[in-house]
């Protein structure tokens, strides 16, 4: 029994030897090292500080109207402060007419807004159908949108 005893002992005083160390070198921490340099630069990011898209795109809402009706044109990817002429192509007279809907300004995220309202006058250029809604910036870039002309 003195043999079975004694091996208890041992057993709890190593156990409990174990668990004070790892409690102490687990809670012993030295001093902080210096900071380290710092990490590369990342890749650059698209242009203007909000910008999704580094390509320009816009969208016409809605889609499908009356030829008197309203439309918006909103667009992102521009160049901050890029000077975009929105225009409609259409047929007319004298073959494919470009008229411009509007004169805008792409803001600091290079993201724009427009809107339109052909008017009265609208009727006689143009038909119902789809028509191509075209953004052109004074710095390169490019996109366009449907439009659907409905009677």
């Amino acid at each position: 029994m003195d043999n079975l005893w004694s091996g208890k002992v041992k057993g709890a005083v190593g156990f409990t030897f174990c668990l004070l160390a790892l409690l102490l070198v687990s809670s012993c921490t030295g001093p902080q090292g210096p900071v380290g340099p710092p990490g590369p630069s990342g890749p650059p990011g698209s242009v203007g500080k909000n910008s999704v898209s580094s390509s320009a795109a816009i969208i016409v809402s809605p889609v499908a109207m009356k030829i008197t009706g309203k439309t918006e044109i909103f667009g992102s990817g521009f160049a901050p402060g890029e000077k975009v002429t929105l225009e409609i192509d259409a047929k007319g007279p004298v073959g494919i007419q470009h008229i411009i809907i509007a004169r805008v300004a792409a803001n600091e995220g290079g993201a724009l807004s427009a809107e339109w309202e052909p008017g009265r006058e609208a009727v006689s250029v143009f038909s119902p159908g789809v028509y191509a809604v075209i953004a052109s910036g004074d710095k390169g870039s490019q996109a366009s949108s449907p439009l659907i002309f409905q009677e």
